[in-house]
């Protein structure tokens, strides 16, 4: 995509949710990101069907949960920077008392909402408020709402919280509406002495 809001079409291909056309983030021939729409409301079971060129899949079909957070990884590790934009990583690791962004999805509705395929251009909070622990130590959130300019895409701040213990892999949970992020994953930062 190269436009927000995000187009409902690229390179012929367009995928349906619940009778709703997604916004469409990337399309290839082996993979398509979508954004479920916001139509889709907690509870409802949706059919999914993909078009490509007039050719339709077979309907699938999902329910729609409140929430399913998950925290953005690559190969690099998670989506976790510091205040001044920076990757946490092992030469450049998480200091207590410092502010860290975690970049995540699937943290649902927000107030102000935003629709389907558009951007906010200043901040918003989820509906179901998120709990960060890091080493095992509740991290005080200072905002959890939709990245500003950003389709989708949800930031979530906390401070690193004093007894955090230092080393290469500690772990980060966060959770929303009793739902842990990341549940077949380890998602761990690298934390200064």
């Amino acid at each position: 995509a190269t436009t927000i809001p995000l187009e409902r079409q690229l390179e012929q291909t367009s995928v349906r949710v619940g009778g709703v056309e997604a916004p469409l983030y990337f399309v290839s021939p082996g993979q398509i990101n979508a954004q479920v729409p916001y139509e889709a409301r907690p509870g409802d079971t949706v059919s999914i069907v993909v078009n490509v060129g007039g050719r339709l899949t077979s309907p699938q079909n999902y329910q729609i949960a409140a929430a399913q957070p998950g925290i953005f990884t690559d190969s690099l590790g998670a989506a976790i920077l510091d205040e001044q934009f920076r990757r946490i990583t092992s030469t450049n690791p998480a200091r207590v008392g410092r502010v860290l962004q975690i970049f995540a999805g699937g943290l649902g509705d927000t107030i102000p909402p935003a629709g389907s395929g558009e951007a906010l251009a200043g901040g918003s909070d989820t509906t179901f408020p998120v709990s960060v622990s890091i080493g095992g130590i509740d991290a005080p959130v200072q905002y959890d709402g939709l990245a500003p300019g950003y389709v989708g895409l949800y930031q979530v701040n906390v401070i690193v919280p004093a007894g955090v213990v230092a080393g290469p892999a500690v772990p980060v949970l966060l959770r929303q509406n009793g739902i842990p992020a990341n549940p077949a994953q380890n998602i761990t930062i690298s934390v200064a002495p």
